[in-house]
């Protein structure tokens, strides 16, 4: 009796001890969220970035720690600049031989490449589609700013300093791009569709997770509420964006419609235009008859008064001039002295009147 007495003790003590050690389990995600950031804050970024796996609650607050350093680095990298910035002199001939000069150098390659980084990540982080990944990028920053400040001489080349940085920041971009933007793009156009069964279970996982919210154990009523008023706010949105949409069309089919009429307007007037060129073709070829007839009367009239003048023909003049040049000059000589002699008996005549 008392071994089986002693039995049930160590029992009840066992089932106590895991319970406990169940409860110690479970404790973490029973954590207020500020608190388990704050646990999070203490570890480095690449570590954060490994334990977002764990679970839903880790995840939420490993992104919010993630986005939130990689906007630490680039106020800490710009603060670096502006100290460093204001200690060199002002002329140029003087920064470049300052020892400063070779840090400020460093600091602004660094930027630029917070800059290349943000190029890729920003638009999905501000979204919240996905957070800053990759963790050892922002503690290397965050190293070789450092090293920066602290050291006592700098060398000029940065390929030492910054090799690690370049390295592990192309190598994150890249499979950024290759393997983790297609994804997010089918998620982004894929929809998704409303039932109650993925909306219970989805509140039924978050209320294990310690989500706030969920009012009882088995009923998901604030979740259920809160899925549906997003589901009402993106039908709406999706409304307000057709809505846009369609006006866009209409004043595009009102463009179109003014668009033809003024081609048909413009087509009747090339028409017109075409029926004038026509009637003036009509005019000039009339016009071209008359002047025709009027050229065949003119010569009719020129052969009738060379015929009444005696005067020969332009082909008699033509074959007479070959056969002999000097033909019309001599006539005309021959005719002067005829008019003299024409002349000689009536100035004798005169003579003779005022004699008497």
């Amino acid at each position: 009796m008392f071994s089986s007495f002693f039995k049930q003790e160590i029992k009840m003590d066992f089932m106590s001890e895991t319970s406990s050690y169940k409860d110690q389990q479970a404790g973490i995600l029973t954590l207020p969220p500020e608190v388990l950031e704050l646990i999070i804050s203490y570890l480095p970024y690449e570590t954060v970035s490994n334990i977002r796996l764990v679970c839903r609650a880790f995840e939420r607050a490993c992104r919010h720690r993630l986005n939130q350093g990689f906007s630490r680095a680039e106020r800490y990298v710009q603060s670096a600049l502006k100290m460093f910035r204001a200690q060199l002199p002002r002329r140029e001939s003087e920064r470049r031989e300052h020892p400063l000069s070779r840090r400020v150098e460093h600091l602004a390659a660094v930027e630029t490449r917070l800059g290349l980084l943000s190029m890729t990540y920003r638009r999905y982080m501000d979204t919240d589609a996905c957070c800053f990944i990759p963790g050892k990028v922002l503690d290397e920053v965050f190293q070789v700013v450092r090293y920066l400040k602290d050291a006592r001489t700098v060398e000029r080349s940065s390929f030492t300093v910054l090799q690690e940085l370049r390295d592990i920041s192309s190598m994150a971009m890249e499979h950024f791009e290759e393997h983790i933007v297609p994804g997010l793009k089918r998620c982004e156009t894929r929809p998704r569709p409303l039932s109650l069964l993925s909306l219970f279970s989805g509140a039924a996982s978050g209320g294990s997770d310690g989500d706030a919210g969920v009012g009882d154990a088995g009923w998901p009523g604030a979740s259920l509420g809160n899925l549906l008023n997003s589901q009402r706010a993106a039908s709406e949105a999706r409304n307000k964006s057709i809505n846009v949409v369609e006006h866009s069309v209409a004043k595009l089919n009102q463009q179109v419609s003014a668009q033809r009429s003024r081609s048909t307007a413009q087509a009747q007037i090339l028409a017109e235009l075409r029926q004038q060129m026509n009637e003036q073709a009509e005019k000039l070829a009339a016009q071209d008859l008359v002047i025709a007839d009027l050229t065949t009367k003119l010569g009719r009239v020129e052969e009738r008064l060379r015929a009444y003048t005696g005067e020969p023909a332009e082909d008699e003049t033509a074959e007479g001039g070959s056969a002999d040049s000097a033909g019309p000059a001599d006539t005309k000589l021959r005719k002067r002295p005829a008019r003299g002699a024409a002349a000689e008996p009536a100035a004798s005549a005169s003579k003779r009147t005022k004699k008497a």
